[in-house]
């Protein structure tokens, strides 16, 4: 009974006795499966959570996968299929329903997809439109809106929603965030609902102040009740910019994110953080008033480049015959006129006024020197003098 988690003073009343249930072995194969609706993340009858900080596209990802989810495959890897298409409500407790609208339409502008792609699966709702406050606190006492909570699950039953998404949990209470047993009790809500109605709650939620650093599950704002409750817990931060200018991506940094160390109770160890990226789309809504229209954010795949792409053993047995035969541009400063990085770009068509460009050279002398075929040595420089250089190790073949 949901009513039961209130946290106050209440008077003695009679409850069932607790009582305790011998186990019978049923055989591993008549245990029904967990039902995974996607991302191996959403399960029915379970909450699970995202946390992110502000402005990393969140809410740009949760509407791709909820896409993902109506139309029954994977939009974010290769369109897999999903066991099937599930029906998905998103449910926006701060923009107005016009800002979803725009992203809505430019998701499925993005990825080619129309009204008979998504049937009646994808359900949006705005917290302008219609408040989603499922607890309040009063004089420090946490008091459950039954309404609300009666209502959401009946329309969740109504409809046989497969997903419910929350974004963000913090616009569907009003308990303090600090405070462990009154997030539990909002929690709670939501694990009874997903319970009650066989539907799977994802609810995003801020992360504090990071500093720089990259998100995991323990960085989330507030107490840590909420991630305590969920089953599956992600962690969204954003790549940060060395590390884009390393693999010489020329795109603001920005648009970059991945899933970082998160909390997962029911699912395998991802194989690697995936990046993904926010792509541009235009609307091509433009009107007199406002003659640019809208661009419009949509999250995809994307997987960075190789900083090796295109350089080969060819290009590696050019710089070193260049090496050999005295070129002087083998320093190891890069602040020289002479520095490596220099023969490597002109051998290579890389620009070292680009700074992604100058990240990957770096990276490339890296991988030379761990591989031998150049090594740090002394090397005169233009006036004989000796300076720290490289000289070639083990030849290309």
């Amino acid at each position: 009974d949901l009513a039961g988690d209130q946290i106050n003073e209440q008077p003695a009343v009679a409850v069932t006795p607790i009582s305790a249930s011998a186990y019978k072995v049923v055989g591993g194969a008549n245990v029904p499966p967990r039902e995974w609706l996607g991302f191996d993340h959403y399960i029915r009858k379970f909450m699970s959570c995202t946390v992110a900080p502000g402005g990393v596209g969140k809410s740009s990802n949760a509407i791709t996968e909820a896409v993902s989810m109506a139309i029954g495959k994977d939009l974010l890897n290769n369109n897999q299929p999903f066991n099937k298409p599930a029906r998905v409500w998103y449910f926006n407790l701060e923009d107005p329903y016009l800002e979803l609208q725009r992203r809505c339409e430019a998701c499925l502008q993005h990825f080619g997809l129309t009204q008979d792609d998504i049937g009646d699966r994808l359900l949006v709702d705005s917290g302008r439109d219609q408040t989603l406050i499922v607890a309040k606190e009063l004089e420090r006492q946490v008091t459950i809106v039954e309404p609300v909570v009666d209502s959401l699950s009946a329309e969740i039953k109504r409809l046989a929603i497969d997903v419910l998404i929350i974004d963000p949990f913090v616009a569907a209470h009003t308990v303090s965030e600090n405070s462990n047993e009154h997030i539990n009790v909002v929690s709670n809500i939501f694990k009874a609902i997903a319970d009650e109605t066989s539907c799977s709650i994802e609810l995003i939620h801020h992360t504090r102040k990071l500093s720089g650093q990259d998100a995991t599950a323990e960085d989330a704002r507030g107490a840590s009740g909420l991630v305590g409750a969920a089953r599956s817990v992600r962690a969204i931060s954003r790549v940060a910019k060395d590390a884009v200018e390393r693999h010489g991506i020329r795109d603001d940094h920005r648009r970059f994110f991945f899933f970082g160390d998160g909390k997962s109770n029911l699912t395998p160890p991802p194989d690697n953080n995936s990046w993904r990226r926010l792509a541009s789309v235009p609307l091509n809504n433009a009107s007199e008033d406002y003659p640019l229209g809208d661009e419009i954010g949509v999250v995809e795949s994307y997987t960075p480049p190789d900083p090796f792409d295109g350089i080969g053993g060819y290009q590696l047995k050019q710089v070193q015959t260049c090496m050999v035969k005295g070129d002087k541009r083998c320093r190891k400063s890069a602040q020289s006129n002479d520095w490596l990085g220099y023969l490597i770009a002109e051998v290579c068509d890389l620009e070292t006024s680009q700074k992604p460009d100058r990240a990957r050279i770096s990276k490339i002398i890296k991988v030379w020197l761990e591989n031998e075929a150049i090594v740090e040595d002394t090397v005169k420089d233009r006036s004989r003098h000796d300076v720290p250089g490289y000289i070639v190790g083990n030849y290309a073949e």
